[in-house]
């Protein structure tokens, strides 16, 4: 029996690597700390070599605002994010 909500999944894509990482950051703030402030991305949070951490921006509070991290991986013909 499952109590959180959790769902995993994959996306393939013929993007490269970079390009999928240079989308997720270009519409992601990159954060060290919480500010309370109209931000002017649609994410916030982290992105690392391979990795990220982000959560969408609201304007309001929110006690079910999901966390999405996932990896970047690449494969012979097509490239990975999985969370």
């Amino acid at each position: 029996m499952n109590f959180l909500p959790f769902k995993a999944f994959e996306l393939s894509t013929s993007l490269s690597p970079i390009q999928v990482k240079e989308r997720i950051i270009s519409n992601t703030l990159v954060v060290k700390q919480e500010h309370f402030k109209q931000y002017k991305r649609l994410f916030k949070g982290s992105v690392s070599e391979n990795s990220f951490k982000i959560s969408r921006v609201l304007s309001y509070s929110n006690g079910f605002k999901a966390d999405i991290f996932g990896v970047v991986e690449i494969t012979e013909t097509e490239t990975l994010v999985k969370k």
